[in-house]
């Protein structure tokens, strides 16, 4: 028979990790190309971005940025990721002096799920970057698209992404001490 001090044991063990997730900071204007590695199906560790190239940006002082293709940018993760920041840069565009509209489509579900996304509209003006904390815990998928009021697709680029990842290792030992925690209230219960 068990007995209590060894559930409070493995619930103070579960409890106390100090470290809950591992930050990720992608910044382009210093990434270099793995050799073989290709611009368009871009793999920075547990993020994937598609529908893009890694190019100069004549606007921002030919800083390299994850410039957009054809369609809109995806961004990818092989696990859910929590505190997610876009760093975005939308281009001149000639004379004109509109703003441009960014649809950041979120999505919650692997891209499997057919989920529908929260979508995160943000009105920027040509030529200038933001800083953009993207809303919800435990994003797939995000979608970048640019247009301008007149509905043409707008030229933008991803300056880098920031997100965190929980360690796989620390959700167990947390479910560990959650179990310890039950088996100590459970003990106390059939003692009474």
């Amino acid at each position: 028979m068990i007995r209590w001090p060894v559930y409070l044991a493995v619930a103070l063990l579960g409890l106390t990790i100090p470290e809950a997730a591992r930050s990720t900071v992608i910044d382009f204007s210093t990434y270099q190309l793995a050799p073989g590695q290709s611009e368009d199906h871009l793999t920075v560790g547990r993020a994937h971005f598609f529908d893009g190239k890694l190019l100069k940006a004549s606007d921002f002082d030919d800083e390299q940025q994850y410039r957009r293709g054809a369609e809109p940018m995806r961004v990818s993760f092989d696990l859910p990721v929590h505190d997610l920041v876009l760093r975005l840069a939308v281009d001149q565009i000639g004379d004109q002096d509109s703003t441009v509209d960014v649809f950041v489509d979120v999505f919650l579900q692997p891209e499997d799920d057919n989920s529908h996304p929260l979508r995160l509209i943000l009105e920027l003006d040509p030529g200038t970057s933001v800083r953009q904390v993207v809303p919800g815990g435990a994003i797939w998928q995000v979608e970048i698209d640019a247009r301008t009021p007149d509905e043409t697709p707008a030229q933008f680029g991803l300056q880098g992404v920031e997100f965190t990842v929980p360690e796989p290792a620390t959700v167990l030992l947390l479910a560990f001490g959650l179990a310890g925690l039950a088996g100590v209230t459970r003990a106390r219960q059939r003692r009474a």
